[in-house]
């Protein structure tokens, strides 16, 4: 039986589909069991853990990100057990699933080859190749995922009108910003954006009455679920003011804040056109030129908010413009770059010509990420698994660090044997290590040091009242490290020293 011509492109694109997931999650998954960072894993495993425990995200717990991001790591800790290797491994399949939903959304400009090609620039260039920093579980994956997702609907809607991708989009709109919430206001400020560009130039798109009821109808979900635990004022607390806070304590001057935010928007790269500047500046431009024509096509239009989605996905480089920011606010616009190059009205010598030329800017930066890659995995090559504490058991970590968790968590507990009901906690900024003893015991909700005296003294008074009460009344065992004060009645535990300086103190009695 012969198979039709349909048929055999549906199976090509199904293979494509299947490359692009397993070549990000294999990657993603290899790096991602390779070290531990006790503040960056602490921040996203310590909420989830404490979740998946039965307590209250904000009132029992901290977290500045969105609460989905958290609960989606709780889910899988609950069923697959209270290990960082289970939301690393999540992070990696999240990192998958976006990639997917890219390379569906670059079909609709691009031929199917370029599309995959697309996606394998953008795996190659990911953040968790370098060598002195470890694979991020950030929140930033997960919003990203529901962007992409926010962003495909509404391009199935231009096309088919269709009921159901309003519903979607607006869903996915609002887990976007209940994952990360600037990510998620930029997008809907995007959306809103763009249906006014469309009214202005009198372009007729289908409605968009249910993308905004079933967008207010999930965060209407999300704040009774606040309001019904008591949570509001820290959920505000927590992800609206701190992060406000932080964004501008190094400085109060509006002008050092406009040049902050300048020198963010338009970092270099190894390219000799910096690549994380150029993509956003083609966006704006094939946003610009689809807008100035007279009557604009559905086509067009998707042009148009592809645009708009990948320029509101610009501001994530501003407070934090590291790689890992800059990856995840770029991926949406590599085959946006590459659809520029075959826009142009030339000869298919020319197209062929600027296509290469736009391959070529990113080679440099390629090359860089996998010399660290190679980097990266001949350092590890040494590293060996942890086995103690369990929490981190499958991780790979240097010797010496290990040496650390074993005598830590033997330590916590012989300490526990002698003293039933006792509870670790830390007086730093790492939230991992009150998790080596397995109880998620909390002694304030927010649950590790900030140095807030930068940021907000008041609450850096309640913390420490909170924290010095805890210590006087339980006698709790403590990590901290050379910077802070060991409180009277506790003495030093452990020889060794985590690569942060870390050590663990008991009470002597």
């Amino acid at each position: 039986m012969e198979i039709s011509k349909q048929t055999k492109q549906a199976i090509l694109s199904a293979l494509q589909i299947l490359f692009v997931f397993t070549l990000s999650f294999g990657i993603a998954s290899y790096f991602s069991f390779i070290g531990v960072d006790p503040h960056h894993d602490g921040i996203m495993l310590k909420p989830a853990s404490d979740i998946a425990h039965g307590q209250m995200l904000f009132r029992d717990t901290f977290t500045q990100y969105g609460a989905f991001a958290s609960l989606l790591q709780a889910w899988a800790l609950l069923i697959f057990g209270n290990y960082l290797v289970v939301i690393k491994l999540l992070t990696a399949a999240f990192y998958g699933f976006v990639v997917v939903l890219l390379w569906l959304i670059w079909r609709i400009f691009l031929p199917e080859g370029l599309a995959t090609l697309a996606c394998i620039i953008l795996i190659f260039l990911s953040p968790f190749h370098e060598p002195n920093l470890v694979f991020f579980t950030w929140s930033s994956v997960y919003s990203l995922f529901f962007q992409m997702v926010a962003l495909f609907s509404l391009l199935r809607l231009l096309k088919t009108k269709k009921f159901r991708w309003q519903i979607l989009a607006g869903v996915s709109s609002a887990l976007t910003f209940w994952s990360r919430q600037p990510v998620g206001f930029l997008l809907v400020i995007g959306v809103i954006f763009f249906v006014l560009l469309m009214k202005f130039k009198k372009h007729t798109i289908p409605s968009f009455k249910y993308f905004f009821i079933s967008l207010f109808g999930t965060h209407a979900v999300f704040f009774s679920w606040i309001l019904i635990n008591h949570a509001l004022s820290d959920w505000y607390y927590q992800t609206i003011r701190f992060p406000s806070i932080w964004v501008t304590s190094a400085s109060q001057n509006p002008i050092v804040l406009f040049m902050n935010f300048c020198a963010n928007m338009f970092p270099q790269s190894y390219s000799p056109f910096s690549i994380w500047t150029l993509m956003p500046l083609v966006a704006l431009y094939m946003g610009y030129i689809n807008f100035r024509k007279k009557k604009i096509t559905v086509n067009e239009s998707s042009i148009i908010l592809v645009s708009i989605v990948c320029l509101a996905s610009w501001l994530q480089y501003h407070p934090v413009s590291d790689t890992h920011h800059q990856w995840w606010a770029m991926s949406p616009m590599i085959g946006f770059a590459l659809y520029f190059a075959l826009s142009f009205g030339f000869r298919f010598s020319r197209k062929f010509l600027y296509l290469v030329i736009c391959l070529l800017l990113f080679f440099p930066d390629i090359a860089y990420h996998v010399r660290l890659a190679r980097r990266k995995i001949r350092i590890s090559s040494s590293y060996q698994t942890i086995t103690k504490p369990i929490v981190l058991k499958g991780m790979r970590v240097p010797p010496k660090e290990k040496l650390f968790y074993e005598e830590a968590t033997t330590r916590l507990s012989i300490f526990e044997k002698t003293h039933p009901g006792s509870f670790a906690v830390t007086n730093i900024d790492q939230a991992l290590y009150p998790l080596f003893d397995g109880k998620n015991t909390n002694c304030y909700k927010i649950t590790v040091n900030w140095n807030w005296k930068i940021y907000d003294p008041q609450l850096e008074k309640k913390y420490s009242k909170a924290m010095n009460d805890c210590i006087q009344k339980f006698k709790p065992a403590i990590f901290t490290h050379r910077s802070q004060i060991i409180p009277a009645g506790y003495y030093r535990a452990t020889k060794g020293e985590s690569l942060r300086n870390v050590f663990l103190l008991l009470p002597r009695n």
